[in-house]
């Protein structure tokens, strides 16, 4: 099963489940794996958060 989340609520998870990060910049409690080579790329963000382009794209 795949669960897709936030980091704050990765503790609400059932047991035994294998918490990965996939962000440009993890918090820095974080302790888990962060694969960061699928996070979004930073100008596909800045597109994203200046309204240059819509969720469809950012997808």
């Amino acid at each position: 099963m795949i669960y897709t989340s936030y980091f704050a609520n990765w503790r609400n998870f059932p047991e035994g489940s294998y918490a990965v990060g996939i962000a440009r910049l993890a918090p820095e409690w974080w302790r888990g794996p962060n694969l960061i080579m699928l996070a979004p790329s930073e100008n596909l963000l800045r597109q994203f958060k200046n309204k240059e382009i819509d969720e469809f794209i950012f997808k």
